[in-house]
């Protein structure tokens, strides 16, 4: 049994769809990028949210006892 379709190959040809300098390619690539900055922005949004919320004063409750400020 022969999966082939074809009686010869010659003069067969390949068809890349998101072979390279395709729109699939870059479009590919342009929503990688996005997607990474994305999760970067988001990333430090919610890091400087969460620091905000955080009493930065140390002293405050003995913290830092001890410690020779």
């Amino acid at each position: 049994m022969d999966p082939s379709t074809f009686a010869a190959w010659e003069g067969a040809n390949a068809v890349f769809t998101f072979g390279p300098g395709s729109a699939g390619m870059w479009l590919f690539l342009l929503g990688a990028i996005g997607i990474g900055i994305g999760v970067l922005g988001r990333m430090i949004i919610h890091e400087n949210q969460t620091f905000r919320s955080l009493d930065p004063d140390l002293v405050k409750e003995g913290g830092m006892r001890g410690a020779n400020i």
